[in-house]
């Protein structure tokens, strides 16, 4: 029985950084992430995670991939963790276009089932990571706790859900630990494994 598992948001990207919506764009993190990224290392150790499950989409797999080779674990691609589907919103500047309905769209209904499909047929274990969006995190949210989250997951934010718990338990929101105790080498081979698929796959965005 499913009782515990991390959240974590995937790092940052030009289009976070710029307020706009995002959804299926499959766009990479930013330069900036990577360090952000390293900061939520630590906050890892001694969970017992044994698997990390991620949305398909760049910016998730590459958040997965530093994880992923930091705790020596593998990643398992959940297709219906991906993003809701923004349709013509698409890259929009969140201050101009406050929507709930999203013309050639997902609608929020569909996403919902498309996310917990997702939760059902991979199964997920006890003390594994989801690395997902915030789109995800809502959906969880709505699932375990029965409410709509007032504030939005951030970036490379780490959050327990405990079902035994009224919330989910924020894990690095406040500060960061020591970079010390990160192990940089593994970090430095995560980042340079995904320069390959960084750049092979999006040369249309640059």
């Amino acid at each position: 029985m499913l009782n515990k598992f991390f959240f974590l948001r995937h790092g940052i990207t030009n289009f976070n950084k710029d307020k706009k919506y995002t959804g299926l764009s499959d766009i990479p993190l930013s330069n900036s992430a990577y360090e952000e990224i390293k900061n939520s290392l630590p906050f890892l150790n001694n969970r017992n995670i044994s698997v990390v499950y991620s949305s398909p989409l760049l910016r998730a797999q590459q958040t997965a991939k530093i994880i992923a080779n930091y705790l020596n674990i593998s990643i398992v691609i959940i297709d219906e963790f991906k993003e809701r589907n923004f349709g013509l919103f698409e890259g929009k500047r969140k201050l101009q276009y406050k929507k709930k309905s999203f013309p050639r769209g997902q609608t929020l209904y569909s996403y919902r089932k498309q996310v917990l499909k997702g939760l059902k047929n991979s199964k997920i274990k006890n003390y594994s990571l989801i690395v997902a969006h915030s789109g995800t995190y809502k959906v969880l949210m709505k699932y375990y706790y029965g409410v709509d989250p007032k504030y939005r997951v951030k970036n490379s934010e780490l959050v327990l859900f405990d079902l035994e718990e009224k919330l989910p338990i924020p894990i690095n929101a406040t500060e960061h630990l020591e970079l010390s105790k990160c192990n940089e080498e593994i970090l430095e081979k995560s980042i340079l494994e995904i320069e390959s698929l960084k750049f092979n796959k999006l040369e249309s965005y640059q």
